[in-house]
């Protein structure tokens, strides 16, 4: 789940929760009900409480800047909505499937470091296969966690994996 509280980062996953987020539906000084799972998080691991501010993503540009009205239901004050346009040069990791989850490292700190998009490659060589529905969703969760560890308004793309020939 994407949500990111800046000073400590949380975002919110615009496809399962049920909140407008649209630059042209929200205003400073709305006060939004964060998702449990978002709200967990702030108050619980994070330790925010009634008046720390932190920031909200989509994953799609979307950024709000709140601050935290009633920890105990998770509602929180809208302070400043934008939208931040996206890299218009996009860097893509081609990245070989590996065992002992070196290659969800890798792209964790691809991640962090700036990077688009993602391609999980099968080379014929590799010992790691890869696990339509399975890795697909590990990767995604991992490149989830990584934007939100980096504060970062935009979540990278994971495209189809690909094998040798598609590399070409």
């Amino acid at each position: 789940r994407l949500a990111q509280v800046e000073t400590q980062g949380l975002a919110l996953d615009t496809t399962q929760d049920d909140l407008p987020l649209s630059c042209d539906e929200l205003h400073e000084g709305w006060i939004l009900t964060l998702p449990d799972t978002v709200r967990r998080h702030a108050i619980q691991s994070m330790r925010l409480s009634h008046g720390d501010e932190l920031q909200i993503t989509d994953g799609n540009g979307l950024r709000i800047r709140a601050v935290v009205e009633d920890a105990a239901d998770g509602r929180v004050r809208v302070t400043d909505v934008g939208r931040e346009p996206a890299h218009v040069t996009r860097i893509v990791l081609v990245q070989a499937l590996a065992k002992a989850g070196h290659d969800d490292m890798a792209i964790d700190a691809a991640t962090q470091i700036g990077i688009d998009e993602v391609v999980p490659w099968q080379s014929h060589r590799s010992i790691a296969k890869w696990k339509k529905g399975r890795s697909d969703r590990k990767w995604f969760q991992t490149l989830a966690r990584a934007t939100e560890q980096s504060r970062r308004s935009w979540l990278p793309r994971l495209r189809d994996c690909i094998d040798d020939a598609g590399i070409v």
